[in-house]
């Protein structure tokens, strides 16, 4: 198509090393054994700040393969700064990842584009959020055991019948349908070629013309492709938080939040009204050492500037 004949990608932190593979696995019982698994895939508009900061901290986490950088048409903000990428391995923990720029159309839909992408664990999340590189390491290993389903911190409870209600799934007994794979999640990376099959083509046109429910989109692909039981992890307070990232206009979701529910109402229409199976109670719900069992909040009330965020997070995993 036209659209995706106009992508292109920029690499602006140069490979040191002799090869951008996944490295080979070693001892499973290992945390070095964790190198170069996921494939960040991050989305912005307008927030070099937060950009700034999520890419310095990917790059510290060598749980990350390559950074990838969804990067709209008209975005016109400066450009991240990253570190040279190191892919050697020596010493042992030196690795730091690529980081690309892919410049897209102007279509919500295309944060999901199938590009070339090395990993089978992709971590979606948006600049606004923010997460430790040990949560990644949390992640992964969940998706580990469950590589076909999608594992995540944000859960909703999205049913055919009556509208969103976003906090719900966050308090006992956690009744969820999805997870808002866009706030923080781990997914196959071949769910991004299911997203441009066909099969949901008037789907994607919709919700690049609404500009906005790509996340829902996202959820019924994975339930009606791969496996529709999600995995919720419920992350120490401390492994993340949500960050202004000073845009000078209002956020997308701001903008568009009148227009979701008609999205929720289409697809259900067009997809079938059981696609997303209802899920509840403590099955496929991972709390970390300290969090209640009756309440999982995953990040501060409070908004936290990106500065903030990036300095406060624990930056390497607990081994």
């Amino acid at each position: 198509s036209s659209s995706s004949s106009s992508i292109k990608a920029t690499t602006i932190a140069t490979i040191s090393g002799p090869s951008a593979g996944v490295p080979p696995q070693e001892s499973p019982d290992s945390a070095a054994a964790y190198v170069g698994r996921v494939t960040v895939l991050l989305s912005a508009f307008q927030q070099p700040e937060c950009l700034q900061k999520q890419v310095e901290l990917w790059q510290s986490c060598p749980l990350v393969h390559t950074v990838r950088i969804n990067r709209f048409a008209t975005d016109d903000s400066p450009l991240p700064k990253a570190q040279p990428a190191d892919h050697t391995r020596s010493p042992p923990g030196l690795w730091r990842p690529a980081v690309v720029v892919d410049q897209l159309p102007n279509n919500l839909t295309y944060r999901f584009w199938p590009r070339d992408i090395a990993t089978e664990a992709v971590f979606t999340v948006d600049a606004d959020t923010f997460y430790s590189c040990r949560a990644l390491h949390r992640v992964y290993e969940v998706f580990r055991q469950h590589p076909r389903s999608a594992v995540g911190m944000h859960p909703r409870l999205l049913l055919a019948s009556e509208p969103e209600v976003w906090d719900i799934s966050y308090i006992t007994p956690f009744r969820r349908t999805m997870l808002l794979i866009t706030k923080g999640g781990m997914h196959n990376n071949a769910t991004l070629a299911a997203y441009f099959s066909p099969r949901y083509a008037a789907a994607r046109a919709l919700v690049d013309a609404s500009l906005t429910a790509e996340d829902f989109l996202m959820s019924f692909v994975q339930a009606l492709e791969f496996e529709p039981v999600v995995q919720y992890i419920c992350l120490e307070l401390r492994d993340t938080c949500h960050a202004e990232c000073n845009q000078k206009i209002k956020s997308l979701g701001q903008r568009t939040m009148h227009r979701r529910d008609d999205l929720r109402k289409y697809l259900f229409a067009t997809l079938g009204n059981d696609s997303l199976p209802f899920q509840s109670g403590l099955t496929n719900v991972h709390f970390e050492p300290g969090r209640a069992n009756d309440l999982c909040r995953s990040m501060p009330v409070a908004p936290f500037n990106c500065m903030t965020c990036r300095d406060s997070l624990p930056l390497r995993p607990r081994i």
